[in-house]
């Protein structure tokens, strides 16, 4: 995720799990992976990240004001497509080890690749009219979706039913998008839908911050 995410000359966080991992023999290794990205990348520090990265050499658990997933995810662009593709990445790894826990088969197939497209489920441009929204509601979170540019091609300003029917008929449990693959098991896709969706997301994105939080704390004491 973070590999896919980041800048590729900029790996900032790679320095200080190098580190770790000469020093800690693997243990934990995942868990501190995780305490970086969550650290580095979802904080409000405003220091630049190759010198926020320098703390980690010093003091490998040191930890960050996390932002409440309500701020990060809450974000409103002219365009959804200038939406962060980090939250994204982050949300699928999130979904991934949900439905991972439960045994899920919608992860079968899952792999983190590469994807550059930010998809509108409902279009910016609808050939029905009737199914045009309000901007705030059209870029938001639940309203949006990365995958690849094919995808995107595919989906075009098709409404709801005909995307869902495509989605379920060429791509469901192929590892596509799990965020898509929770919007499509809903009938209909309203104003109602698209912010229970958007919620939903941010309800996952704290209880993960929170879980890896509060299991770094019993460590790093």
């Amino acid at each position: 995720m973070l590999y896919h995410s980041q800048q590729m000359t900029t790996q900032y966080w790679l320095t200080p799990l190098l580190k770790f991992l000469l020093e800690n023999n693997n243990e934990n290794a995942e868990l501190y992976l995780k305490h970086l990205d969550n650290n580095l990348l979802c904080s409000e520090a405003n220091a630049p990240l190759i010198k926020r990265t320098h703390r980690y050499l010093v003091n490998a658990w040191y930890t960050e004001a996390v932002l409440d997933a309500n701020i990060s995810l809450n974000q409103i662009y002219s365009n959804g497509t200038q939406y962060p593709h980090y939250w994204f990445y982050k949300l699928e790894y999130i979904l991934y080890l949900k439905l991972k826990s439960k045994d899920s088969k919608l992860v079968d197939n899952f792999r983190m690749t590469a994807k550059n497209s930010v998809e509108h489920v409902t279009p910016q441009n609808p050939r029905i009219k009737k199914e045009v929204i309000s901007d705030d509601l059209l870029h938001t979170f639940g309203n949006l979706a990365l995958v690849t540019g094919s995808v995107n091609s595919e989906m075009t300003d098709d409404g709801f039913t005909v995307k869902q029917a495509k989605f379920k008929e060429r791509h469901k449990g192929k590892g596509v998008s799990l965020k898509l693959e929770y919007i499509y098991e809903n009938t209909q896709w309203k104003k109602e839908e698209i912010e229970t969706h958007h919620n939903k997301m941010i309800e996952e994105f704290n209880l993960y911050l929170s879980a890896v939080s509060t299991k770094c704390k019993g460590i790093a004491k």
